[in-house]
This record gives structure tokens, sequence and C-alpha cells, in this order.
């Protein structure tokens, strides 16, 4: 259990944007998490990981760098509930006229996973919320 644990905080420190490299995941694991672990183990845990298919990039840089594949759908446990999939969804079409263009990228995933899910569950009455739904302008 002590492994997975393990395996499952560092996939959590790894980003999307941007890159984390095995020193930053250590101090991270030994000061947020108290985890003590050798940087080695790290090295191994993050090839191992990406062999079992997620879908983490190398960088191959100097130091070495990880971070998620941008292309792939969000990850996350627990999974996107209702609710948090259409506050996205409706963020996601009343409010990305006034979000910077740079966050409306961050929240790509989680966008595509709340249309997803929203599809998934149509037997829900929140998946046909946002047909119901319309702003309208004081003009």
């Amino acid at each position: 259990m002590e492994t997975l644990y393990r395996q499952w905080m560092i996939l959590r420190m790894i980003p999307r944007r941007g890159r984390i490299i095995i020193s930053d995941i250590h101090s991270h694991l030994e000061k947020d998490y108290n985890i003590a672990v050798s940087r080695r183990t790290i090295e191994r845990d993050l090839p191992f990981l990406q062999d079992k298919g997620f879908p983490l990039i190398r960088d191959n840089k100097k130091p070495e760098g990880w971070y998620w594949n941008r292309e792939v759908p969000l990850f996350d446990i627990p999974n996107m509930d209702p609710v948090t999939a259409l506050t996205f969804k409706l963020a996601n079409q009343y409010l990305s006229r006034m979000m910077p263009k740079g966050v409306l990228t961050t929240l790509d995933p989680y966008f595509s996973t709340a249309d997803k899910r929203l599809k998934d569950t149509p037997e829900s009455a929140f998946s046909r919320w946002p047909d119901k739904v319309r702003i309208m302008s004081r003009n």
C-alpha cells in the first residue's frame, strides 16, 4: 500500500503545463507527505508508471523533467460528479468570453471531462440542464 500511495502522490505532482524534476518530487514527498524515499526510487517509479499506461512524458533535458501528455483527457480520482460537471459546462458556456486565453487552455481538460460526464449520464437531470438555461442581456 505504501508503494501505491507514493506513486499516486507522484502522479498528482506531475503538471499538465510546465515540467517537474526528480529533486522537486523528492522534496515534496518528504516535506508535504512525510514519505521518506530515495531519488533513485522516484527515477524507477516514473518509467514504471509510464510503462503501465499513464500518459507521462519525459523531456530528456538536463535535469530531466516530467509532465502529462497534454492531449489526454483529465485523469482524476474520484471521478467528476454530475454537479461539478454541470458547473464546468456552464462556466465554459457563459464565462469563456471573460476569461484569459491561458486560463481557458488550462481548464480545457476539465471542460472535456465535464462534457463527457454529462453525456455518459443522460438520465440525470443535470445532463439536460445546460439546454434549459440561457443568460439574457438586460438590453
